[in-house]
Protein backbone atom coordinates (compact mmCIF):
# COMPACT_ATOMS: atom_id res chain seq x y z
CA UNK A 1 0.00 0.00 0.00
CA UNK A 2 1.22 3.49 -0.83
CA UNK A 3 1.31 5.79 2.17
CA UNK A 4 0.57 9.43 1.53
CA UNK A 5 2.73 11.79 3.56
CA UNK A 6 1.19 15.24 3.75
CA UNK A 7 2.12 18.45 5.51
CA UNK A 8 0.23 21.69 5.95
CA UNK A 9 1.75 24.69 7.75
CA UNK A 10 0.73 28.24 8.52
CA UNK A 11 1.81 31.37 10.34
CA UNK A 12 -1.15 33.25 11.77
CA UNK A 13 0.40 36.14 13.61
CA UNK A 14 -1.28 39.50 13.56
CA UNK A 15 -0.16 43.10 13.58
CA UNK A 16 2.44 42.93 16.35
CA UNK A 17 3.98 39.81 16.67
CA UNK A 18 13.92 29.76 16.76
CA UNK A 19 12.08 27.17 17.99
CA UNK A 20 12.72 24.87 20.98
CA UNK A 21 11.23 21.56 19.96
CA UNK A 22 8.97 19.91 22.48
CA UNK A 23 8.75 16.13 22.27
CA UNK A 24 5.04 16.24 22.95
CA UNK A 25 5.46 13.37 25.43
CA UNK A 26 2.66 14.72 27.64
CA UNK A 27 0.13 14.59 24.78
CA UNK A 28 -1.81 11.34 24.60
CA UNK A 29 -3.19 9.86 21.39
CA UNK A 30 -6.87 10.67 20.85
CA UNK A 31 -9.38 9.32 18.36
CA UNK A 32 -9.94 11.55 15.35
CA UNK A 33 -13.60 11.81 16.35
CA UNK A 34 -12.51 13.76 19.43
CA UNK A 35 -11.00 16.65 17.44
CA UNK A 36 -12.74 19.94 18.21
CA UNK A 37 -12.18 23.56 17.24
CA UNK A 38 -12.37 26.88 19.06
CA UNK A 39 -15.70 28.48 18.18
CA UNK A 40 -16.67 31.90 16.87
CA UNK A 41 -15.62 34.83 19.07
CA UNK A 42 -17.46 37.48 21.03
CA UNK A 43 -15.97 40.86 21.92
CA UNK A 44 -15.40 41.69 25.58
CA UNK A 45 -14.30 45.26 26.38
CA UNK A 46 -12.27 45.57 29.59
CA UNK A 47 -11.54 49.31 29.75
CA UNK A 48 -13.13 52.71 29.20
CA UNK A 49 -9.86 54.36 28.14
CA UNK A 50 -10.48 57.01 25.49
CA UNK A 51 -8.71 55.94 22.32
CA UNK A 52 -7.06 58.23 19.79
CA UNK A 53 -8.50 58.11 16.24
CA UNK A 54 -5.66 55.88 15.05
CA UNK A 55 -6.16 53.41 17.89
CA UNK A 56 -9.93 53.48 17.38
CA UNK A 57 -9.33 52.42 13.80
CA UNK A 58 -7.13 49.56 14.99
CA UNK A 59 -9.82 48.54 17.48
CA UNK A 60 -12.43 48.40 14.71
CA UNK A 61 -10.16 46.01 12.82
CA UNK A 62 -9.58 43.91 15.93
CA UNK A 63 -13.24 43.58 16.88
CA UNK A 64 -14.16 41.87 13.58
CA UNK A 65 -11.29 39.38 13.62
CA UNK A 66 -12.74 35.89 13.02
CA UNK A 67 -10.64 33.93 15.48
CA UNK A 68 -10.64 33.54 19.24
CA UNK A 69 -8.66 33.80 21.34
CA UNK A 70 -7.61 37.41 20.92
CA UNK A 71 -6.50 40.40 23.00
CA UNK A 72 -5.85 44.08 22.43
CA UNK A 73 -3.64 46.17 24.71
CA UNK A 74 -3.29 49.95 24.66
CA UNK A 75 -1.21 52.60 26.34
CA UNK A 76 -2.94 54.07 29.42
CA UNK A 77 -3.39 57.33 27.49
CA UNK A 78 -5.04 55.48 24.57
CA UNK A 79 -2.35 56.56 22.09
CA UNK A 80 -0.63 53.25 21.30
CA UNK A 81 -1.75 49.67 20.80
CA UNK A 82 -0.98 46.06 19.95
CA UNK A 83 -3.25 43.10 19.30
CA UNK A 84 -3.23 39.42 18.44
CA UNK A 85 -6.04 37.07 17.49
CA UNK A 86 -6.42 33.42 16.55
CA UNK A 87 -4.44 32.12 19.53
CA UNK A 88 -4.92 28.73 21.18
CA UNK A 89 -5.47 30.19 24.67
CA UNK A 90 -6.63 33.44 26.24
CA UNK A 91 -3.41 33.72 28.25
CA UNK A 92 -1.21 33.38 25.17
CA UNK A 93 -3.26 36.01 23.35
CA UNK A 94 -2.82 38.42 26.26
CA UNK A 95 0.90 37.75 26.62
CA UNK A 96 1.59 38.30 22.94
CA UNK A 97 -0.56 41.42 22.64
CA UNK A 98 0.92 42.99 25.75
CA UNK A 99 4.51 42.22 24.73
CA UNK A 100 3.91 43.67 21.28
CA UNK A 101 2.29 46.81 22.68
CA UNK A 102 4.97 47.33 25.34
CA UNK A 103 7.78 46.96 22.80
CA UNK A 104 6.30 49.11 20.04
CA UNK A 105 5.12 51.94 22.31
CA UNK A 106 7.89 51.86 24.89
CA UNK A 107 5.27 51.95 27.66
CA UNK A 108 3.52 49.45 29.90
CA UNK A 109 0.23 48.71 28.18
CA UNK A 110 -3.08 47.61 29.69
CA UNK A 111 -5.77 45.22 28.47
CA UNK A 112 -8.44 47.03 26.49
CA UNK A 113 -10.48 44.24 24.88
CA UNK A 114 -10.53 40.51 24.23
CA UNK A 115 -12.01 38.02 21.78
CA UNK A 116 -13.39 34.99 23.60
CA UNK A 117 -15.35 32.02 22.23
CA UNK A 118 -19.10 32.44 22.45
CA UNK A 119 -19.21 28.83 23.64
CA UNK A 120 -16.38 27.82 26.01
CA UNK A 121 -13.69 25.94 24.11
CA UNK A 122 -13.20 22.26 25.04
CA UNK A 123 -9.80 21.35 26.42
CA UNK A 124 -7.39 20.76 23.56
CA UNK A 125 -9.56 22.51 20.98
CA UNK A 126 -7.69 23.50 17.82
CA UNK A 127 -7.77 26.72 15.82
CA UNK A 128 -10.53 27.14 13.24
CA UNK A 129 -7.82 27.88 10.69
CA UNK A 130 -6.60 24.29 11.08
CA UNK A 131 -9.97 22.77 10.20
CA UNK A 132 -9.42 22.45 6.44
CA UNK A 133 -6.14 20.58 6.95
CA UNK A 134 -7.68 18.36 9.63
CA UNK A 135 -10.64 17.46 7.40
CA UNK A 136 -8.25 16.49 4.60
CA UNK A 137 -6.09 14.47 6.98
CA UNK A 138 -9.08 12.55 8.40
CA UNK A 139 -10.17 11.71 4.87
CA UNK A 140 -6.76 10.46 3.74
CA UNK A 141 -5.22 8.61 6.67
CA UNK A 142 -5.25 4.86 7.13
CA UNK A 143 -6.10 3.31 10.54
CA UNK A 144 -2.39 2.89 11.33
CA UNK A 145 -1.51 6.52 10.53
CA UNK A 146 -1.20 9.45 12.90
CA UNK A 147 -2.24 13.08 12.60
CA UNK A 148 0.16 15.32 14.55
CA UNK A 149 -0.50 19.00 15.19
CA UNK A 150 2.26 21.30 16.39
CA UNK A 151 2.06 25.01 17.15
CA UNK A 152 3.85 27.90 18.80
CA UNK A 153 2.26 30.16 21.43
CA UNK A 154 2.30 32.78 18.65
CA UNK A 155 0.04 30.49 16.55
CA UNK A 156 2.45 29.36 13.87
CA UNK A 157 1.23 25.83 13.21
CA UNK A 158 1.68 22.63 11.29
CA UNK A 159 -0.52 19.60 10.64
CA UNK A 160 1.28 16.46 9.44
CA UNK A 161 -0.30 13.12 8.60
CA UNK A 162 0.29 9.86 6.74
CA UNK A 163 2.96 8.52 9.11
CA UNK A 164 2.54 5.19 10.91
CA UNK A 165 5.58 5.82 13.11
CA UNK A 166 4.65 8.25 15.86
CA UNK A 167 8.18 9.43 16.56
CA UNK A 168 8.66 10.23 12.88
CA UNK A 169 5.31 12.02 12.70
CA UNK A 170 6.14 14.21 15.70
CA UNK A 171 9.63 15.01 14.45
CA UNK A 172 8.33 15.99 11.00
CA UNK A 173 5.58 18.20 12.40
CA UNK A 174 7.96 20.01 14.75
CA UNK A 175 10.53 20.46 11.98
CA UNK A 176 7.93 21.95 9.64
CA UNK A 177 6.61 24.20 12.39
CA UNK A 178 10.11 25.55 12.94
CA UNK A 179 10.51 26.13 9.19
CA UNK A 180 7.28 28.10 9.21
CA UNK A 181 8.57 30.26 12.07
CA UNK A 182 11.85 30.89 10.25
CA UNK A 183 10.03 31.84 7.04
CA UNK A 184 7.69 34.18 8.90
CA UNK A 185 10.51 35.94 10.71
CA UNK A 186 12.53 36.37 7.54
CA UNK A 187 9.58 38.14 5.94
CA UNK A 188 9.34 40.55 8.88
CA UNK A 189 13.06 41.13 9.37
CA UNK A 190 13.17 44.14 7.02
CA UNK A 191 10.82 46.06 9.30
CA UNK A 192 12.79 47.34 12.29
CA UNK A 193 9.81 47.49 14.67
CA UNK A 194 8.52 44.04 13.73
CA UNK A 195 12.01 42.59 14.03
CA UNK A 196 12.34 44.10 17.51
CA UNK A 197 8.99 42.65 18.55
CA UNK A 198 9.97 39.25 17.19
CA UNK A 199 13.24 39.33 19.13
CA UNK A 200 11.24 39.84 22.33
CA UNK A 201 8.87 37.06 21.34
CA UNK A 202 11.79 34.70 20.80
CA UNK A 203 13.28 35.60 24.17
CA UNK A 204 9.94 34.87 25.85
CA UNK A 205 9.60 31.51 24.06
CA UNK A 206 6.60 32.50 21.93
CA UNK A 207 8.19 30.96 18.83
CA UNK A 208 8.83 27.60 20.48
CA UNK A 209 7.09 24.78 18.64
CA UNK A 210 5.35 22.10 20.69
CA UNK A 211 2.97 19.23 20.00
CA UNK A 212 -0.63 20.23 20.74
CA UNK A 213 -2.50 17.21 19.38
CA UNK A 214 -1.98 13.60 18.30
CA UNK A 215 -4.82 11.70 16.66
CA UNK A 216 -5.57 8.32 15.11
CA UNK A 217 -8.55 6.30 13.93
CA UNK A 218 -8.97 4.12 17.00
CA UNK A 219 -12.29 2.48 16.14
Amino acid sequence: MTVTKAIVSAALLCVTAACTQSTGSAISVSDVSQISFIGDPKLVVHSDIQLTPEVKEAFEEFRVEPGAFGAMYVRPNGAGWGWHSGMLTHEEAKQLAKTGCDVTTGRKCVLYAALEPITPAPKGALLQSMERAIVEAKREISPEDYIVVSATPAANWNVSWGYSDLSEAKAISLQRCKMEVDKFRQERAKNEVKARVDANFEKAGYFNCRIVGIYRKQN
